[in-house]
């Protein structure tokens, strides 16, 4: 392959010059500042481009900003006219957001581009990795030699060893075995280990742990869930035998009192009185009439996880406060690397603010769209409504007051009256109509006071219910006040933003970055650091917000279950939580004083159905003898199969054995109902075994499949690495014959056994003491000497013995004359392409002394 025409439209000094080349050697003349590195540079772009090597994002070079055109800064371009096979036409735009390659065959126009490999990073297609069969790292460090430049760097290692491995198994150069591993490296990276607890690997198998301790946690759960339903079962077993003791116990007693009617009348009579006595207490829990049992235990469970939820709720809180705290720490870290990067990088700084204000920008527009105004009048029309109802009944509430102290006026000055009408007998007619007035004026003051106090209550509930509106139009407002406020913070630091560079608006700011892009450098590691923490700052803002919006969970079940409480609280009139449950602690006692109610409704209704006698009205002494008559009759209704009814049990024995079973069957009923607490709680705070056991294998799928990626990997690079060292072992012989025969003829023989080392280092056999001598224990000129011979064998060995043009920009200084003669002659006698670019006489005399069509370009 060879360069055959260079067309600079628009390069550094360059305008719209054309330069001729031809096979063989190319001398290319020029005093300093003529331009010579610049062609060498414009050959390099056109095959390579500028742009920074192995980066994940595309970014332009140094180079790009140094060969910039001087004049023409709309146009950055050139054209190249190579032969390999046939003639083709390179042309290639260097411009930022305009750069393109173009490759046409030069002798039918027909645009061959896509047969080129393409480059995803760059988004361009790469002409060098076809006719030079290598990449930048290789080219600069073998086929191009600029001046005191002859050392190959620590880069071409890895590159020379993955083009030799290449072309020793696949023939390719396409392919990279040092791009195959790096890409193995990045992939166990993004899985991590286990000490990496940040990483995908870390995260899965820490959440596996804390699975796992929930799982063995819930079990024990619900074992203790099984042994109480256990218990439960059995009281409800024992409370159902009970029920029978009892119902026997009662037909007993109902029995021995149909004994004796007498006594079985005091006995009703008895029943009755009890039975008032029980209403009577009843009415002092008559709140819990309208509140269920199923209410109750709901109310009771969310107090006794109140306390729980308002822990994590705290917890949570600290857990944010935690990660706020972290975030700050990161921010902070990451102004000490941009203050930094700003010294030496304040584009990239720039450009970050450029970014921070358009997110600022996109920030207001969204700021504020929860706010719906349509709600904010509904709310105040509501509060209107309720403050209007709400001065209706006071002006009720004042007209009933004053009724009622109207009629105590009335009611003390007819009192009085009375009084001055008994002194006079002569107004013993006028007495008697004032006290049928009197009784009137009772009933009217006590139907006011009772309308006062339902107005008083009526009024109380409206200021209730006011309160909770205003507590809510107050929680709009605040939300609208809150959307103002963080507008307006967002404009003071779009403001501090533009203040900081000095700008008056964003394209000021905006202008001022792409005049500094051309200016400065961005320091690479800081910058990929500052980078990876706003990264971990932008996980830690996810993981606040998603902690939030669990926080926001766990606050609106807490009002939830504070709404019910406050529900149940004014059904049952108590002001407190803690009266509240106390007043729920005599809720079972309202329960068993209703049991026991319909118990001696039952009882009552048993000994008097189809007996009138026993009434309190129909009862007489001679139905006693009757009642006797049919005792019986009815005896047969109290024995069961194998057992006759102990008529000699006392009937005082019998109602305390029952007494005695009534409060065993209550106590049980409470012990019921605290079980059933206890189970509904702890079933509301663990997950069922089937959801943790469906995460724990999803998780421990998903572990596995990480676990087999990362095994998977690691043979993947054994394998190749053991593959390479053989493969390299191999070429090692191939490049000390091919070096070994280029020092040999530049030293006269003096060196003639070189060894190159797996890192490229350098050692010679010293023939006169038949000593292996490191290459840094020779002249400066050897030693430039022998990695100029190492280069140019390595360029054979990576491109298979393919004829690449040699680029060499002033190469030879550090020669003398009679090396320089040798290495000429070497060079003259390749089949190759050689451009020799000098400002040094020295060597154009040699030159033109050895090669007699020598090709020659002064520039």
């Amino acid at each position: 392959m060879i360069i055959k025409k260079l067309m600079i439209k628009s390069f550094g000094k360059f305008q719209n010059t054309t330069i001729d080349l031809q096979d063989g050697l190319n001398l290319i003349l020029g005093e300093n500042e003529a331009g010579k590195s610049t062609i060498h540079q414009f050959i390099e772009g056109m095959f390579y481009g500028f742009y920074k090597p192995n980066i994940k994002n595309k970014k332009s070079s140094e180079t790009y900003e140094k060969y910039f055109p001087w004049d023409n800064v709309n146009d950055y371009s050139g054209v190249m006219i190579i032969q390999d096979e046939k003639e083709l036409r390179i042309e290639r735009n260097f411009m930022k957001n305009r750069d393109s390659v173009h490759i046409f065959n030069n002798v039918t126009g027909e645009n061959v581009t896509d047969e080129y490999p393409y480059d995803s990073v760059t988004k361009t297609y790469q002409p060098a990795l076809k006719h030079l069969n290598m990449n930048l790292a290789a080219y600069q460090n073998t086929v191009s030699i600029t001046q005191m430049k002859s050392k190959t760097t620590e880069e071409l290692v890895g590159e020379i060893k993955d083009n030799i491995i290449n072309l020793g198994d696949t023939k390719r150069v396409d392919v990279s075995v040092n791009n195959i591993l790096r890409i193995l490296s990045e992939k166990k990276a993004a899985i991590g280990t286990e000490r990496s607890k940040k990483s995908n690997y870390g995260k899965t198998k820490e959440t596996i742990d804390y699975i796992e301790s929930e799982k063995e946690d819930t079990s024990k759960i619900w074992e203790e869930i099984k042994q109480l339903k256990v218990n439960e079962n059995k009281l409800a077993f024992d409370i159902q035998a009970l029920e029978n003791k009892k119902q026997h116990i009662e037909n007993k007693m109902l029995f021995l009192k149909r004994q004796d009617g007498e006594e079985a009348y005091q006995k009703v009579k008895q029943i009755r009185e009890e039975i008032e006595g029980l209403k009577q207490k009843v009415l002092k829990y008559n709140a819990f009439a309208e509140v269920s049992k199923e209410e109750v235990n709901d109310v009771v469970i969310k107090i006794n996880n109140m306390d729980f939820y308002k822990k994590a709720f705290e917890e949570e809180q600290e857990k944010i406060s935690e990660m706020i705290q972290k975030k700050i720490v990161v921010e902070n870290e990451i102004i000490q690397i941009d203050s930094v990067i700003i010294e030496i990088g304040a584009s990239e700084q720039i450009s970050r603010d450029v970014y921070k204000y358009e997110e600022f920008e996109n920030g207001k527009k969204y700021t504020g769209q929860g706010f719906d105004p349509e709600k904010v009048e509904q709310q105040k029309k509501a509060i209107a409504k309720c403050k209007g109802k709400m001065n209706n009944t006071r002006l009720l509430y004042i007209l009933t007051l004053v009724l009622t102290v109207f009629l105590g006026a009335i009611k003390l000055f007819e009192t009085m009256g009375s009084i001055w009408i008994n002194n006079n007998s002569g107004m013993l007619g006028l007495l008697t109509s004032i006290k049928g007035l009197t009784l009137v004026t009772l009933i009217g003051l006590l139907l006011m006071l009772v309308t006062t106090l339902l107005l008083w209550t009526r009024n109380k509930n409206r200021r209730i219910e006011l309160r909770d509106l205003e507590n809510q139009m107050k929680l709009m407002l605040e939300s609208e006040s809150a959307s103002i406020n963080r507008v307006k913070e967002i404009e003071e630091r779009q403001e501090a933003l533009l203040s900081k560079h000095e700008c008056e608006n964003i394209d000021a700011l905006k202008a001022l970055r792409d005049r500094m892009v051309k200016e400065e450098l961005l320091y690479q590691d800081n910058y990929m650091k500052a980078r990876q923490l706003e990264e971990e700052m932008e996980i830690l803002e996810n993981r606040i917000n998603s902690e939030n919006e669990k926080l926001r969970g766990q606050q609106r079940i807490i009002e939830e279950d504070s709404n019910k409480i406050r529900e149940l609280m004014v059904k049952l009139e108590v002001n407190s939580e803690e009266e509240l449950k106390d007043v729920l602690g005599e809720y079972d006692l309202f329960k068993a004083i209703e049991q026991e109610i319909q118990s001696k409704k039952y009882l009552l209704t048993e000994m008097t159905k189809g007996k009138s006698y026993l009434s309190m009205e129909g009862f007489r002494e001679e139905d006693v003898g009757e009642v006797v008559s049919d005792d019986r009759e009815d005896k047969s209704l109290l024995t069961t199969e194998n057992e006759e009814v102990d008529v000699e049990v006392s009937y005082d024995e019998l109602e305390e054995e029952l007494k005695n079973i009534n409060n065993q069957i209550v106590q049980e009923n409470k012990e019921v109902s605290i079980i059933s607490t206890s189970i509904a709680t702890k079933e509301n705070r663990v997950r069922s075994s089937s959801q943790i056991e469906e995460e724990l294998n999803k998780n421990y799928e998903e572990f596995e499949k990480m676990t087999f990626k990362l095994n998977s990997y690691n043979i993947i690079e054994d394998a190749i690495r053991h593959i390479s060292r053989n493969i390299q072992d191999n070429f090692a012989p191939t490049l000390n014959e091919k070096i070994s025969k280029v020092i040999s003829i530049a030293t006269d023989y003096k060196y003639t056994d070189v060894k190159v080392s797996s890192n490229m280092e350098i050692s010679v056999v010293d023939n006169e003491l038949n000593k292996l001598v490191r290459v840094d224990d020779l002249s400066a000129g050897t030693i430039d000497l022998m990695y100029f011979a190492l280069r140019l064998s390595i360029a054979e060995v990576v491109n298979n013995c393919q004829a690449v043009p040699i680029i060499l920009d002033d190469s030879f200084v550090q020669y003398d004359e009679r090396r320089l003669i040798k290495m000429l002659e070497y060079l003259s006698k390749l089949n190759r392409q050689v451009i020799l670019f000098t400002c040094h006489k020295r060597e154009a005399k040699v030159i033109k002394r050895i090669v007699e069509d020598l090709h020659v370009v002064n520039l």
